[in-house]
């Protein structure tokens, strides 16, 4: 397990793809040292930090039909029901974050839905 590495994504695709890569998932976090903020309250918060923390970042996308739209419901942050998007949006709106984010689906790595952010090519105030 890598404490440098964390796997997000909706249940149970995020638990799969940190047994697949090595990386940990949110209830990992604070034993590996990635972050000292507890998850059980503040996850935001704790998720920003082990963001932020992260060389890498590994995304199941998984039982997310369209990204695009996971990321604008994001917009409303981390409340119940939402965590997923608010992740989803706070790396496609950020560029440091995005890239260093591999996207996976059915456990195969994908291009990122949001290629055109990174490239420069898009306005991310759209998102």
């Amino acid at each position: 397990m890598s404490p440098r590495e964390i796997a997000l994504g909706r249940d149970p695709y995020f638990k799969s793809l940190a047994r697949q890569t090595g990386a940990t998932h949110f209830r990992q976090w604070a034993a590996t040292g990635i972050t000292r903020r507890t998850v059980a309250r503040r996850f935001g918060r704790a998720f920003h930090q082990a963001a932020k923390r992260a060389e890498k970042i590994h995304f199941a996308l998984d039982a997310i039909a369209h990204p695009i739209d996971a990321v604008k419901q994001g917009a409303a942050g981390f409340k119940p029901g939402n965590f997923t998007n608010a992740e989803l949006h706070y790396i496609a709106t950020h560029p440091e974050f995005l890239n260093k984010t591999i996207f996976y689906r059915g456990g195969k790595v994908v291009p990122s839905p949001f290629l055109s952010i990174v490239s420069g090519l898009d306005d991310r105030r759209k998102l």
